[in-house]
């Protein structure tokens, strides 16, 4: 064993473990090893950087770009509203035409991407018919999951795959070189749930607002009640902050807007000074409005927020903390949602009610879901910043422009990259195509990219390209063919696909393509199997997050749903098992 394959060795086990215990962010984990990898002499850096410029991360920035401008230009909330006019009253029907289309779309975009873009139809649905929320959401993120393996873009490991092949000298698979098996998963996907869907969905009463759809305060039983207030010349506020008055704390009120001199501030932050004939807008039970008056001395003129032109453009909003957020971790005094936003956080929604906010102490997880209100302008840039996505449909000016030109370029670049032309190059024309036609900006485009995901990509390849060229792939090749001499193929691949399995389900998706196709190319080379069929198989089950909610998708819907990890367990432990048998016969009769 050489000193290389030593440092190899010691540098696999340490990531390994970082991305178990979660000490680092796993977008830092990728970028220390493009700088530790160069420095320990077990890539160049040229090769510790290549990863920047591969066809993986290439084509992830178009499939990115290429989503936002479909999202942003309206195509998808029109596809939603299409498909809801069809639904009907009939919640089987609904729930099996969602899950058919989004499984379908994810074929063709991020799967994380189009969660995101269901999402909201989905809580709009079950509010509006009263359908349980948690019957809905897990089967659609399954099924974007299973129809993400329908082509080689529906997922970051599929993509990740073909340029593993490519620096192995091995030909790469076609854009849809995998859809007779991602079209035979989707169909199982939709045949377990039908059959088993009453015995393994966590079903949940949904709130009942009788006839009429419900609105966002009629569900989480907000306060509705609004008041307008002006401070006297010589009223106990002046000078102090939001904070020092404890409107907040002590009588459990919102101040939503100020005015001073026909000039309006909108959710001012907890440190502005209140000034002598500021006039407040406030939010509250009017037992606690009256209490807070009395206290101060003000005079309270009750009005309804219709009634009130400073907040005819303001609304409330339910807000869910996207995967890979900047603010997962912090608190919401951290966050400082009024400075940061320019919008007041009402509360946040556990299990089937809001939850008063304690801005010390909450600490915010993917998946959050926060009531939130302020002027739509804002809020909806909330749901474009990439930190938030958007459960309440926000209308937006500059949403639905050039849907058709959206879905031209979209289609266009798909069929170049189903024509055999370069998967990277096919999708930044049509992402190029978007800006040059006018349907996205550039500083939209770039805003669109998830640039955590890109270093994750970048940072991960040249540890693929390390354990290759030290020979720590090799070593462990040679040690599993030990084990494995003389094991049947079919036996072979379903200890692959379990494996592949377990790696996702504790690394991620990315990570434990990484680590696996490697060894597994050349552990297909000593047994006399074919090496692209394991590098293919050990990419789709890295796929395979049923059982826990470690994949994004699931991550994401977790809260909404009000979903517990044994949830996860018990519809995802059978489903898992289908997989596996489905993706291990497709790569025995191909391979």
């Amino acid at each position: 064993m050489t000193p290389e394959i030593v440092k190899m060795l010691i540098v696999l086990a340490i990531t390994i473990f970082l991305f178990v215990s979660e000490w680092l962010r796993l977008d830092v984990i990728a970028i220390g090893l493009m700088v530790v990898l160069p420095w320990l002499g077990l890539v160049t850096p040229a090769q510790a950087f290549s990863g920047l410029a591969s066809n993986t991360v290439m084509a992830v920035i178009g499939v990115m770009i290429l989503g936002y401008g479909l999202d942003h230009s309206g195509v998808m909330s029109r596809f939603g509203a299409l498909i809801m006019r069809f639904t009907g009253d009939d919640e089987k029907r609904a729930l099996t035409l969602i899950c058919l289309v989004s499984g379908v779309i994810s074929g063709l975009l991020q799967n994380v991407g189009v969660a995101a873009l269901f999402l909201p139809v989905m809580v709009h649905l079950s509010r509006e018919k009263g359908w349980p929320i948690s019957n809905l959401l897990m089967p659609m993120g399954f099924m974007i999951l299973l129809g993400g393996n329908m082509s080689m873009i529906g997922g970051s490991s599929l993509i990740l795959v073909n340029d593993l092949l490519a620096q192995s000298g091995q030909a790469e698979f076609s854009l849809l070189g995998i859809a007779p098996l991602g079209i035979a998963l989707l169909i199982m996907g939709m045949a377990y749930f039908g059959v088993f869907g009453r015995w393994v969905l966590p079903r949940k009463e949904s709130a009942d607002c009788g006839d009429a759809p419900c609105s966002i305060c009629d569900l989480w039983d907000l306060p509705t009640t609004i008041f307008r207030t002006v401070i006297p010349s010589d009223g106990a506020l002046i000078g102090m902050s939001l904070d020092d008055s404890g409107l907040c704390d002590g009588y459990r009120l919102h101040l939503l807007a100020m005015s001073d001199n026909d000039e309006v501030l909108y959710a001012p932050w907890r440190r502005t000074r209140f000034a002598a004939q500021q006039e407040l807008v406030l939010l509250g039970d009017p037992k606690d409005i009256a209490a807070f008056g009395q206290e101060y001395g003000l005079v309270m003129i009750p009005a309804t927020e219709d009634g009130l032109p400073v907040l005819r453009d303001t609304g409330y909003a339910e807000v869910v903390i996207a995967p890979r957020s900047r603010l997962v971790g912090k608190t919401m005094q951290q966050v400082a949602m009024r400075h940061t936003y320019g919008v007041v956080p009402l509360g946040r929604i556990e299990g089937d009610c809001a939850q008063a906010l304690d801005l010390d102490t909450d600490v915010l997880r993917v998946g959050d879901t926060l009531i939130v209100h302020g002027p739509l302008e804002r809020v909806h840039a909330m749901g474009e910043g990439g930190d938030f996505l958007l459960v309440t449909s926000v209308e937006s000016g500059s949403k639905g422009k050039k849907p058709v030109v959206a879905a031209v370029c979209f289609l266009v670049s798909m069929g170049a990259a189903i024509a055999g032309l370069p998967l990277a190059l096919s999708l930044l024309t049509g992402s190029l195509a978007m800006i040059l036609l006018g349907v996205i900006q550039p500083d939209e485009a770039y805003r669109a990219v998830k640039w955590r995901t890109v270093f994750l990509l970048a940072g991960l390849i040249p540890l693929g390209l390390a354990m290759k060229d030290t020979g720590a792939a090799e070593l462990i090749a040679t040690q599993a063919m030990t084990l494995l001499s003389g094991a049947p193929p079919f036996l072979v691949l379903i200890g692959v696909a379990v494996l592949a399995t377990g790696f996702t389900l504790i690394m991620g998706h990315i990570a434990s393509t990484v680590v696996l196709v490697p060894l597994l190319m050349l552990l297909g080379e000593n047994l006399g199997m074919d090496p692209r069929g394991l590098a293919l198989l050990a990419a789709l089950c890295a796929n395979n997050s049923f059982i826990l909610p470690t994949h994004a998708v699931n991550a994401m819907l977790m809260a909404p749903g009000g979903y517990h990890n044994a949830d996860y367990v018990r519809a995802g432990a059978l489903l898992t098992a289908f997989f596996i048998v489905l993706s291990v016969v497709f790569i025995y009769v191909r391979f």
